[in-house]
């Protein structure tokens, strides 16, 4: 079963909670997304990311799993790694779109420039240098911006997955603290269980001895003999007391 959790002009998440899975489809209209765009998108990926592990947290409750715990970790940095890279691809293409239109440019501004030159020559010759020098400029100064656009770009995926690593870092920590404490208290139940043991034996034992003690009393009254009747008693006359004078 997927749950769509979020839909927009760039992308879908959707959670796949039975395989442990959140997933970020990107749709055509990411080629033209910008910068803050792509960053915002990612960081309602992470933070849909943290519901979801959440949720399943709350869910497993009682039943800890760290494999699923850890399919979820792994799933957010796959996506992130991902998302880095397509936001490389996208750069180095549009970084090489914007050389080869000032390339076209200089070729153009090269081309008028010939063609003026063979009506006036000398200051042809002279345009045609200056055009040159301002297309190679023009280009000089585009593929700077391409390339301080590329290394801007490189320098904030990076970032964007050293977040991630992060985070990831901090979710394998919460589980290893969480499956320390289940261990504690399975050790402390364990020792309890077996101290609750031992002494039902001992009070098990203790009464076994009490009855038979009770068994043996029982059986000793029984094998007494029965006592003979008692002799009557024949009253003695009451002594005569003297007068009193």
């Amino acid at each position: 079963m997927v749950t769509e959790l979020n839909r927009d002009e760039y992308g879908v998440i959707r959670h796949y909670p039975e395989d442990g899975i959140l997933e970020l489809e990107w749709l055509e209209a990411s080629a033209d997304m910008t910068d803050d765009d792509f960053k915002a998108t990612l960081e309602l990926f992470a933070d849909q990311a943290e519901r979801a592990l959440y949720r399943t947290q709350i869910e497993a409750k009682g039943t800890p799993s760290f494999t699923h715990l850890g399919a979820h970790a792994a799933g957010i940095l796959e996506e992130a790694g991902q998302s880095a890279e397509k936001l490389l691809l996208d750069a180095a293409d549009r970084a090489q779109e914007a050389i080869d239109g000032a390339e076209a440019e200089a070729a153009e501004i090269i081309e008028a420039a010939e063609g003026r030159a063979g009506e006036i020559q000398g200051a042809a010759r002279q345009d045609a240098k200056q055009l040159r020098a301002e297309g190679a400029r023009v280009a000089e100064e585009t593929r700077q911006a391409a390339e301080a656009f590329r290394v801007q770009t490189e320098q904030e995926a990076r970032s964007l997955l050293e977040e991630a690593r992060e985070a990831t870092e901090a979710l394998w920590q919460e589980a290893e603290r969480e499956r320390v404490a289940v261990q504690g208290e399975t050790r402390r139940l364990e020792a309890l269980r077996q101290r609750t043991h031992q002494q039902l034996g001992r009070m098990y034992g203790h009464l076994e001895s009490v009855l038979d003690e009770v068994r043996r009393g029982i059986g000793g009254v029984g094998e007494e003999a029965e006592p003979e009747p008692a002799e009557p008693v024949t009253p003695e006359p009451a002594a005569t007391r003297p007068p009193t004078r």
